[in-house]
């Protein structure tokens, strides 16, 4: 019985949407044969399988082929990918469709197998050991095929359904497609109220939060799924009740902003002075409370899932039309990343995932990350202008809001602006 050789060389074949990642096993070793003939030697190879495709149902086809011996294909169908990968890689029915498309050539160890939102590798040590007095090893094809499968999220509302521009809301639903990241990680969906899109800020398995965009009118409200393309419409629409009062003022001379004191009953909302700073290179912007805590506490029980708790944020406008162009904030959403409820912790760097988050945001979409330090009562934001080159368009001549958000236990709202 004469045998092909093993393949080990990678072959990556993408269609469309439909993107198979085809493992071609060929030339590891020496002309095959039967017992004691030369060859690569039964045993352990590690055999990456990488594809790339939507997260969603894969199916998984395995075959087997030599001489003289038939083709053996087995496909699984509906292995569900969740966000960390980490079912699939121990998944039986693969494992068992895998060992059941080698034959006779013995058994399946994962070794090492992660994946990162839609793309990654799954390692594979597979015992390429025929058996049955066999020693040289038959060739195997593997295929890893990825269809995007709708995410069906049973969209029921909106909640609340009408709300000002720059207004957290909260779409529910089921089934909202899992992906890669952590509290702000939307990006697997767009959002249009009636025409002006953003991406959400939040989301769970039945909740999309996201931020009334600048442009919104009363209308039709749609969350596209843009894995699948698919558009499902928000029963009852939309209606945008008008932009919250903001005011926008020059950036002076030496950047410098003072603010009365004691105008707000908390503390680290009270903004006491700014510094905006805009150069060719970097934007910073110090902002200092009348006092900020040793620890804050996230994860507040009335606070609704997704939505903000903290926020310290300075917001460009770069054509002088009174709307927010960009802005660059410290915020901290209630999330399920954030362990109990509540939880008391300090600021610190890095800023945990799921805690606070700091940004540059473009209409109230994410454009950037950016950085931040404390020293005493003092936030300081700063990010290059080389992270984007959309930062290369706020200039010292922007006009700028300066603002504080916190939401308590009991729901009230305290803000302060400048």
């Amino acid at each position: 019985m004469k045998l092909n050789n093993v393949i080990c060389q990678i072959n990556k074949t993408g269609f469309g949407l439909l993107v198979v990642a085809s493992l071609a096993l060929v030339g590891c070793g020496g002309g095959g044969g039967d017992s004691g003939g030369a060859g690569t030697p039964s045993g352990l190879y590690n055999v990456p399988l990488t594809g790339v495709g939507a997260t969603g149902n894969y199916t998984m086809t395995t075959t087997r082929t030599s001489s003289g011996v038939t083709q053996n294909g087995v496909t699984v169908a509906n292995v569900a990918l969740p966000a960390t990968q980490a079912l699939f890689c121990s998944d039986a029915a693969v494992h068992a469709a895998v060992t059941a498309s080698i034959g006779f050539m013995g058994t399946l160890n994962v070794t090492g197998c992660t994946f990162s939102g839609v793309t990654g590798q799954v390692s594979m040590m597979i015992d390429l050991g025929i058996g049955q007095g066999y020693t040289t090893p038959g060739s195997v094809n593997f295929s890893y095929a990825a269809t995007p499968a709708a995410s069906n999220p049973g969209i029921t509302g909106v909640t609340p359904s009408g709300s000002g521009i720059g207004t957290s809301v909260t779409i529910t639903g089921t089934n909202f497609r899992q992906g890669s990241g952590g509290i702000l990680s939307g990006d697997a969906y767009r959002v249009s109220f009636n025409g002006a899109t953003a991406t959400p800020n939040g989301r769970t398995l039945t909740q999309l939060a996201v931020i009334v965009p600048a442009g919104a009118t009363t209308g039709a409200l749609t969350v596209t799924d843009l894995i699948t393309n698919q558009v499902y419409n928000v029963p009852g629409g939309f209606m945008v009740t008008g932009q919250p009062s903001q005011t926008f003022i020059a950036i002076p001379a030496n950047g410098v902003f003072t603010a009365a004191a004691n105008n707000v009953a908390v503390d680290f909302a009270d903004i006491t002075g700014a510094v905006v700073t805009v150069n060719a290179t970097d934007i910073i912007f110090d902002i200092t409370l009348r006092n900020l805590p040793a620890t804050f506490t996230f994860n507040q029980p009335n606070v609704p899932l997704n939505q903000r708790e903290y926020e310290w944020a300075v917001d460009f406008d770069i054509n002088n039309d009174s709307l927010q162009d960009y802005s660059l904030s410290l915020s901290s959403f209630k999330s399920t990343d954030q362990p109990g409820s509540p939880v008391s912790t300090p600021i610190v760097q890095p800023l945990l995932k799921g805690k606070y988050q700091v940004n540059v945001w473009n209409k109230n979409n994410y454009l950037v990350g950016a950085s931040a330090s404390v020293t005493g009562n003092t936030i300081r934001l700063s990010v290059p202008k080389s992270a984007h080159t959309a930062l290369l368009n706020i200039t010292p001549a922007a006009m700028v809001n300066i603002n504080t958000w916190y939401r308590s236990d009991s729901t009230t709202l305290v803000t302060d602006s400048i």
